[in-house]
């Protein structure tokens, strides 16, 4: 299955249940409550699930770059490093890079709001020193 458009599929159904939900007529922009989502709706990455050129091996843990076979291992050591070298390839167009992003954050970080995940990235954010601009 393609999953990023299974989750657009799923999200354009979530805001408009969310619209009804909060008496927000169509076409008018609201705000809603995250824990007003219902995130059991949005299903788990599955084995053989794509983003693009990209799918999901399960059974490896890597994305396979299909056209070239090649694969991106999710375990890396440097995922950063690795993103960046795979991006700088010539045969890496801007709709493949883009969608290898989609692709790490639907696997890596699809329960991004839970509280683990946020002291996590909080504490990251506060060991950075920040540089001052003149």
């Amino acid at each position: 299955m393609d999953y990023r458009k299974e989750i657009e599929r799923i999200s354009a159904q979530e805001h408009e249940r969310l619209r009804v939900k909060y008496g927000v007529a169509v076409g008018e922009s609201f705000a809603y409550i995250l824990s007003d989502v219902n995130l059991a709706a949005y299903p788990k990455p599955q084995h053989g699930d794509t983003w693009g050129n990209w799918k999901y091996n399960a059974k490896t843990l890597a994305l396979n770059y299909v056209p070239l076979n090649r694969d991106f291992d999710l375990e890396a050591p440097d995922i950063f490093k690795l993103i960046f070298h795979f991006c700088a390839k010539t045969w890496m167009s801007a709709k493949d890079a883009g969608n290898l992003i989609f692709a790490l954050a639907d696997l890596m970080y699809r329960d991004y709001p839970s509280a683990e995940k946020q002291e996590k990235f909080i504490a990251f954010a506060k060991r950075k020193t920040r540089r001052k601009v003149a």
